[in-house]
């Protein structure tokens, strides 16, 4: 009694640790007491040692305790500490015995996503549902299943499901424009996401999916674009006070510190981007601190994290913890590279946590955001005559001759162009299907319709469901291009298998109006030509970008008119586009697309510039 009433106090008191050993003693002299068990394996489990609380909430299960907490908690030590088969093995013996506890379906579905064991989270899910009937979280979560597996049709049937039985779900309408979009079907995606967001707290990841998809239509300007953004950081952003020291040292004379913050620091084309920025900056001139919001970690994560100076991870912290900690860190410039993508930290930005604040790369137009003070792009995407007109809340930084860095970490061999072999042209685009807009299959059909013959090979994991490419060639077809003509591939095993895939091209063709970024680099890295539309919208004029800064201007066309013209002059010269192929790489690779240093050189004096620009400011 005395020991217990010591461990007792001290748990009260919320000193784990130093009940820890009062219990340890109890469960040494009461080795089967199912309560003493519990409460020692709890103790264990807030010191973190979930390897050490399994094994004693396991032992309080075998002794028979009845104790609801006792299951849910030993399926979380199980899965913190790695054990995922208990895990899951806990976690369903815990639903059938408490099947309203909708967090225990929520952590059950978590381990199957993390371990992409989707088929089995399918079946386990569907029968669930047989079991317990069709509440509205198992047929959400089983909807979650089916889209994760690709399973598009099943999954948009379990959506609706939801939104039929209550139209103000506003999650299920937002998986229901997720899968809308991953499929193509992309004005349908921004309708949901426009219902969804009206539901929704301003503070809520489906206001930035909204404005994420609004990039994708060409039925909306780049004013219209701007002013959704800018009325949705009037919203977000509650309060402008700055939340960085004001005793900050303004002292231009040292070294900046320059913070980035990205969920995509791993396998991931904004991981490709950054990190021969990241390798080539001037250590004497500025210190690096990564902080990382990233889920899941890769081997990349790794080498990237290996090239800052200090490294946070900051996944699942509180956005004001983050800030605070940006705070702490004495941050002088800090940059965005994810915008209103997924994982984004303008929570963490809105505070104004350093006394600069920059976006960049992740993203194609500026936030709304008032409290980031510059975008980073270059004359092609931020013409400077827009300047001061458009009402955007962050200005351009602009790194003359284009902003983008590609260095291709795989090996590739650049082949002759197929046609030659084929005796047709191959066009291909590699693009997201949710850039597939009506203005893109019409310009394409057009650009078919100009070489007779011509094919167009399509490749995206989600065109591996005949249900998606059924809708794609309706679509095609309606624009007068027969089937024959449209081939598909999906697999994608590797980088290095998937960059092989342009051994089959000819040339690729842009989509409109979020044009490519990644693969109109990949593309131009193998040889191929791209041929872009440039548009109003910054996302239509990125590719534009690029071929610039290698020096392939003539590419970009300003009317469909000229698109098709493009095409059809590399189409009709294979001598032409032999020459391409064995040329590009090398243009590529002398272009500052490519020197890491050129581009980073830049980036650098804007940002210096700017830092002394504000530190002349500061009445120190």
């Amino acid at each position: 009694m005395v020991l217990w009433d010591a461990a007792l106090g001290h748990l009260n008191s919320g000193n784990h640790s130093s009940a820890l050993p009062y219990l340890h003693n109890l469960v040494e002299l009461d080795p089967t007491n199912g309560d003493l068990l519990f409460n020692y394996g709890a103790c264990l489990y807030e010191m973190q040692d979930f390897t050490a609380a399994s094994a004693q909430l396991k032992k309080a299960a075998e002794a028979g305790l009845k104790n609801p907490q006792l299951l849910p908690l030993l399926g979380g030590s199980f899965n913190n500490a790695g054990m995922y088969d208990e895990a899951i093995s806990t976690y369903k013996t815990a639903i059938l015995a408490a099947p309203q506890e909708t967090v225990l379906i929520e952590r059950a579905w978590s381990i199957f996503e993390r371990l992409q064991r989707l088929e089995d989270a399918i079946e386990y899910f569907s029968h669930l549902v047989k079991e317990l009937g069709r509440t509205p979280l198992l047929v959400f979560t089983l909807g979650q299943a089916y889209l994760a597996a690709e399973q598009f049709e099943n999954a948009e049937l379990m959506f609706s499901e939801r939104i039929n039985a209550d139209s103000d779900d506003a999650v299920a309408l937002k998986f229901l424009a997720a899968t809308k979009s991953m499929t193509g079907e992309v004005y349908q995606a921004i309708d949901l996401y426009r219902r969804a967001s009206e539901l929704a707290k301003i503070s809520d990841v489906i206001q930035n999916d909204h404005l994420m998809s609004l990039n994708y239509s060409e039925h909306i300007s780049q004013q219209e674009l701007i002013e959704a953004h800018n009325s949705w950081g009037n919203e977000f952003a509650d309060e402008l006070s700055s939340i960085f020291d004001k005793n900050h040292d303004f002292n231009p004379g040292r070294p900046i510190r320059l913070g980035y913050v990205s969920s995509d620091f791993g396998y991931h084309a904004v991981g490709n981007f950054i990190r021969p920025v990241l390798e080539a900056h001037d250590r004497q001139r500025f210190e690096l601190i990564g902080y990382s919001n990233f889920w899941s970690p890769d081997p990349m994560t790794e080498i990237i994290k290996n090239l800052f100076d200090e490294w946070r991870n900051i996944w699942q912290m509180d956005g004001g913890d983050v800030g605070r900690q940006i705070v702490a860190d004495k941050i002088d410039i800090l940059i965005d590279l994810n915008g209103h993508t997924a994982g984004s930290s303008l929570d963490v930005f809105k505070k104004k946590p350093a006394p600069l604040q920059v976006s960049w790369l992740g993203y194609p137009n500026a936030t709304g955001l008032a409290q980031i003070d510059f975008m980073i792009g270059d004359e092609i995407v931020a013409p400077p005559e827009l300047d001061g007109k458009n009402n955007e809340r962050s200005a351009p930084l602009r790194l003359a001759g284009g902003y983008h860095c590609y260095n291709q970490w795989f090996e590739s061999q650049v082949a002759d162009p197929p046609a030659e072999e084929n005796g047709f042209i191959t066009f291909a685009s590699f693009n997201t299907l949710a850039k597939l807009t009506d203005k893109t299959i019409k310009l394409w059909s057009s650009a078919l319709n100009a070489i007779p013959g011509s094919r167009l090979l399509l490749k995206r994991s989600p065109l591996k469901s005949k249900f998606v490419r059924d809708n794609l060639l309706k679509r095609f077809q309606g624009a007068g291009i027969g089937g024959e003509r449209i081939q598909f591939e999906w697999e994608i095993i590797s980088t290095a298998n998937h960059l092989k895939s342009y051994e089959k091209v000819d040339i690729a063709l842009d989509s409109f109006p979020y044009g490519g970024t990644t693969t109109t680099c990949d593309a131009l890295w193998m040889g191929v030509p791209v041929v872009t539309l440039r548009g109003e919208q910054r996302s239509s004029r990125v590719s534009a970008s690029i071929l610039h800064q290698i020096g392939k201007s003539e590419w970009v066309a300003d009317t469909e008119q000229s698109f098709v013209r493009i095409v059809k002059d590399l189409s009709e010269d294979i001598g032409l586009l032999k020459n391409i192929r064995k040329n590009l790489r090398d243009q590529f690779m002398k272009s500052s697309l490519y020197q890491n240093d050129i581009v980073t050189k830049k980036l650098e004096t804007v940002l210096q510039t700017e830092w002394h620009r504000l530190c002349g400011r500061i009445d120190r």
